[in-house]
């Protein structure tokens, strides 16, 4: 697959994913249906980790793309409301870092790959996009603890970025190919600057900027999520474990 039609296919995936989330901003239907693609996909990415364990290959789940299937999948299945700001934000960061990188730099993206991995990963992070802004902007307004749930889970994802960074978690895997773990030691700047020599201030500096970039993006979208549902807010549908709870307690009493 050249560069052209790799950039067109991913315009038109992500266009096409982004479009149909739109008929679902403010509808009582939306969440379970965000709820069964999000738990799909999550069992989906299961599934293929697994094989890769039982075949040997080294292929683990690290990257944030990675965590976001698993996090969006589990906090819906837990039913919990305002972790689900958390859920639709890294879904959404991750399919607009995924579409910058594709955009930027297709030959790292495609890389050894076969062109059925590489659609495969345009169409996963387009469904990342798609529940993200569903979940961002379609379900409900989020409270203000929504934003302290967001940011303590940002710090985790950048915690367990640096644990298998220092071989804490995932001890002796080969790491060269990992983008979160460059945003992390600061490797990732030498795509824009090549010559640059990365020392322990520009390493603390990387951490400190994407710690403070990821928060302001986080607030940007909790803003919007507020005046999108200042005049309306719909009851939506809940699923999940919280809201089985709650409605078979209330059936007790």
């Amino acid at each position: 697959m050249d560069h052209m039609s790799y950039r067109l296919l991913i315009i038109g995936i992500f266009l096409v994913l982004a479009l149909l989330s739109i008929p679902l901003m403010k509808r009582r239907i939306a969440l379970p249906i965000v709820f069964i693609v999000a738990l799909s996909l999550g069992i989906y990415r299961a599934i293929q980790f697994s094989y890769y364990a039982i075949d040997g290959q080294s292929v683990y789940p690290i990257e944030i793309s990675h965590i976001a299937y698993f996090t969006q999948a589990g906090i819906l299945l837990s039913g919990i409301p305002q972790l689900q700001f958390f859920a639709g934000f890294l879904s959404t960061v991750c399919a607009i870092g995924y579409f910058i990188g594709a955009m930027a730099s297709p030959d790292s993206m495609m890389s050894g790959l076969d062109e059925f991995t590489i659609i495969q990963g345009m169409v996963i992070h387009g469904l990342l996009l798609f529940c993200g802004l569903v979940m961002l902007f379609g379900i409900r307004r989020y409270k203000k603890r929504a934003l302290l749930y967001s940011t303590t889970g940002i710090l985790l994802v950048l915690l367990f970025a640096y644990l298998v960074k220092e071989d804490i978690l995932y001890p002796g895997i080969p790491k060269g190919s990992y983008v979160v773990l460059k945003m992390v030691d600061g490797t990732l700047l030498s795509y824009i600057f090549p010559e640059m020599i990365v020392s322990p201030l520009v390493q603390s500096l990387t951490t400190v900027f994407i710690l403070a970039l990821a928060i302001l993006l986080s607030f940007a979208f909790y803003t919007i999520n507020r005046s999108l549902f200042r005049y309306y807010e719909p009851d939506p549908i809940e699923w999940g474990i919280y809201p089985w709870i709650r409605r078979n307690h209330s059936k007790l009493d």
